[in-house]
């Protein structure tokens, strides 16, 4: 079973910030639908450590997607 409280796609500019993130997260990424990087919360507080721990890293609670053929 998966424990999922919340997710939040992942954006970043700095690519290697980006990299290192992916590296030490594997557990908890996931790509969605359309291939966006997705974190994939446990609990709330892991979720805020998280963004704590990485504040490079942009965690958004939406996303815009086109549409897909």
């Amino acid at each position: 079973a998966v424990n999922v409280t919340t997710a939040r796609w992942v954006e970043c500019d700095d690519d290697k910030e980006l990299d290192k993130f992916k590296a030490r997260q594997t557990t908890n990424l996931s790509l969605d639908h359309a291939g966006d990087l997705a974190y994939i919360a446990p609990t709330r507080v892991n979720l805020d450590m998280t963004i704590e721990k990485w504040p490079k890293i942009r965690f958004l609670s939406t996303r815009e997607h086109g549409i897909y053929n």
